[in-house]
């Protein structure tokens, strides 16, 4: 079985279209069209205008293809002059036409072929071809016989007529006195041949209708009227057409109606036809008829929350206004002002009168009164009631509940609704009794609006977690009510507790996020306290720090280095705070020592020897295990390039060292570092200590004498050499013996084997800070007199 499309309508195309052609009498012509359209287009055939005569030379035909191309022809055989002229083939169907025009030309002389009344239209364009066969032809000569006397004017002859070169003569807006007549076409040849032919144009007139009116405001239901539809102008015979909203009217006049219902009101319409055209006028025939039932409102019970539709329809004419009351009871019936007709109110009065509410509820109960009113005679109206039934409605849906592990778990199920409401209370589909868990129990009582019911658990446990329904049931519904019970607890240890990028002040721990306990992990608590050992005797320090609920680690700072210390990380949640971590135990990365030695001191021991005296660095901030002290010292005073000397301490433990092999009262620099493995720290504040006096280890020099009379002489000398005074010099003794008795001396230094003086004047001794010495420590220069 083929299939079969519907195509939309389309106006015909021509797919084939003949050619103008120029032949001698005697052979066979063809003109062929093509046409194309959906529905397929029927095809005719014009000469000048006019259907193509049809005789036993000329014959037309057509036929369709399978593809619905529509082809026509027109065959003429043995053509002979008077076959020439304006052929043209009309492709038409329901959707509209399409014109192809193209002339035939036969030579032989002029002839102008008679042809029909040509009638026109008035107030309508006219255009008539000169109907000639012939070739070739000249020209072509309109003229307008006046009267039908031989006095003919050529045309045009005014301003609406127009003449072309191909012979076709066009009249604008046709009027019948003007243009109504004879007219007559002359073509011409080069051979000075012509033929005239007349032709009669006739302009026809189509209806013009007198209007006319109903007496409406005088019309109502049981009277009578009649009306009657005249022409003014047209051409005879004229047929009329009555309908009456749409619908066609007997008779050339509308029938005299008595008794006129409801039915009558509409549109009456008038169609005046004659050969020229058609008129039409319409008018309003409108019957006032009262408010009448056509659907009469009824009571309605409705579900809360449904939509309520109250249906109120009426005719009559005019149209009945509508309108709904609410009626507010009282001593006395009396109707409230009229309910608001906007949607998002929950109200809406259709068109129709049905009046609608979005979802009703025990407000919208009561009465409502319908009244239709259109001002003929008395209005109608109808009271009716609207009952709202309440099926179980919680206000909420769903409920999240989380309660403590061990505490009393309490939920609650307040449901509105009419009475006898029946709760049941289910866990995963299945019904919950009191009798199957001892920590079970239910309560239920009704309440004003409702029922109320309480499921109670007691202690609560991690199994009592999960998804709990409230379900209400009575004769107009049910509804339920989940609860999404959740046990909380505080949360467990974090795990996988670990220590990274260790410095030697600074850390980075992090940790697994635990269970939380059923509710969310506000904060994580690291707490850390230093581990004293054997070089670090003081106090275990704890320290405590915060990370957000969701870190997974934190960065510690402010460490001290070389320190071994333990971390535990705990979570806390609203409910409190976890149990710790197991501990994580990691010394801080070392460094140099971070503060010089205190009470640095030092002692002269002697003239070549210094005692330094120092307490340790406070053990928080060795920083490692320290090794030992280097001793810087230098000589005051002497060249500022001179580089220190170092003397290292035995251990960590001595806090003195002995310089030896020093200058005598000389003043020294000394600075302390300590130091481990790291590198040394920072040196103690510079201290300054001179070494002890001592007798003078070179004589006074340039020693001489001069006599300044016979009884008295003059001793003068120097100073000893800055590096062997060894002191500071109090004052000088100067002893003198006659030679007699030095030689005397002498003799007894000898015997104490005393480096031998010999011929000396006198002997001078320095007095120094030590002002007693034994004799062996005098050191004496030699002066002599001669």
């Amino acid at each position: 079985m083929q299939a079969k499309y519907n195509y939309p309508h389309a106006l015909p195309v021509l797919l084939y279209k003949f050619s103008e052609q120029t032949l001698q009498p005697g052979p066979t012509v063809s003109l062929k069209c093509i046409g194309k359209g959906n529905p397929p287009p029927r095809i005719k055939w014009l000469l000048d205008g006019f259907p193509i005569p049809q005789n036993q030379r000329i014959m037309v035909g057509q036929y369709v293809t399978i593809h619905d191309d529509v082809i026509s022809h027109v065959n003429i055989s043995s053509v002979v002059s008077s076959d020439g002229g304006l052929y043209a083939c009309v492709a038409e169907n329901s959707v509209g036409s399409v014109l192809h025009e193209a002339r035939l030309n036969v030579y032989g002389s002029p002839h102008i072929r008679p042809i029909p009344i040509v009638k026109a239209i008035q107030g309508k364009d006219l255009r008539i071809s000169c109907p000639v066969s012939g070739y070739p032809i000249q020209s072509i000569l309109w003229q307008r016989d006046h009267y039908s006397s031989s006095n003919g004017y050529k045309l045009p002859s005014n301003g609406r007529q127009s003449v072309f070169e191909n012979g076709t003569l066009v009249i604008r807006e046709a009027r019948k006195l003007e243009d109504e007549g004879y007219y007559t076409c002359s073509a011409f040849n080069p051979r000075d041949e012509s033929h005239t032919g007349t032709i009669q144009i006739q302009v026809l007139s189509p209806p013009t209708i007198m209007p006319f009116l109903f007496p409406n405001k005088l019309l109502s239901e049981g009277m009578r009227s009649a009306v009657s539809c005249q022409i003014l102008e047209g051409n005879l015979p004229i047929r009329f057409s009555w309908n009456r909203d749409g619908r066609p009217i007997g008779g050339r006049q509308p029938q005299i109606r008595s008794n006129f219902v409801s039915d009558i009101e509409g549109t009456t319409h008038v169609l005046p036809l004659n050969s020229a055209g058609y008129a039409s006028y319409t008018t309003v025939l409108s019957v006032n008829v009262a408010p009448k039932w056509i659907r009469i409102p009824e009571d309605v019970h409705a579900v809360d929350g449904a939509e309520v539709f109250i249906h109120c329809e009426v005719e009559g004419y005019p149209k009945p206004n509508l309108s709904w009351n609410k009626v507010t009871t009282g001593t006395k019936d009396f109707l409230d002002s009229s309910i608001p007709s906007i949607l998002s109110n929950g109200y809406h009065q259709f068109a129709n009168g049905t009046f609608y509410i979005s979802s009703a509820d025990k407000t919208s109960e009561g009465r409502y009164t319908c009244t239709a009113d259109n001002g003929v005679r008395s209005g109608i109206s109808k009271t009716i009631n609207l009952t709202v039934n309440s099926p179980p409605r919680f206000l909420e849906e769903k409920v999240h509940l989380a309660v403590r592990k061990g505490e009393k778990g309490i939920l609650i199920c307040e449901v509105a609704g009419d009475e006898n409401i029946d709760i049941l209370w289910r866990r995963n589909g299945m019904p919950i009794s009191e009798g199957e868990d001892a920590r079970y129990s239910i309560e239920n009582h009704y309440t004003l609006y409702g029922s109320v019911s309480r499921f109670v658990i007691s202690p609560i446990l991690d199994q009592d977690a999960g998804p709990v329904t409230c379900e209400a049931v009575n004769q107009y519904g049910r509804d339920q009510k989940d609860f999404i019970l959740s046990v909380e607890d505080i949360p467990s240890s974090p795990r996988g507790v670990r220590i990274s990028n260790v410095g030697s002040r600074s850390l980075e721990i992090g940790w697994e996020i635990p269970h939380d306990g059923n509710s969310h992990i506000l904060n994580y608590l690291v707490e850390y306290s230093n581990l004293p050992d054997e070089r670090d005797k003081g106090e275990k320090q704890r320290r405590k720090m915060t990370a957000p609920g969701d870190a997974v680690n934190l960065i510690i700072q402010n460490l001290r280095p070389g320190t071994k210390y333990k971390f535990n990380v705990l979570a806390e949640n609203r409910h409190g705070i976890s149990s710790e971590s197991h501990a994580v135990i990691i010394r801080t990365q070392e460094e140099p020592p971070g503060s010089p030695p205190r009470n640095v001191e030092v002692l002269s021991k002697s003239s070549t020897e210094l005692r330094v005296l120092w307490t340790s660095p406070p053990i928080s901030n060795w920083n490692s295990e320290l090794l030992s002290y280097k001793i810087g010292y230098k000589e005051v005073g002497s060249n500022s390039g001179l580089q220190y000397m170092y003397q290292t301490s035995s251990s960590h433990l001595s806090e003195s060292v002995l310089l030896t092999s020093l200058r005598k009262f000389t003043s020294y620099q000394i600075i302390i570092w300590p130091y481990n493995k790291e590198g040394i720290g920072p040196s103690s504040s510079t201290i300054v200590a001179t070494t002890l006096e001592d007798v003078p280890n070179g004589p006074p020099t340039e020693g001489r004498c001069m006599s300044l009379s016979p009884s008295s002489l003059e001793v003068l000398w120097s100073k000893p050499e800055p590096e062997k005074r060894n002191g500071i010099i109090r004052g000088y003794i100067v002893k003198y013996y006659p030679m007699e008795k030095y030689y005397g001396l002498f003799r007894s230094l000898l015997r104490l084997q005393i480096i031998p003086i010999s011929r000396t004047c006198y002997h001078l001794l320095r007095e120094s800070r030590i002002l007693e010495h034994p004799l062996e420590n005098i050191v004496s220069i030699d002066i002599i007199v001669k």
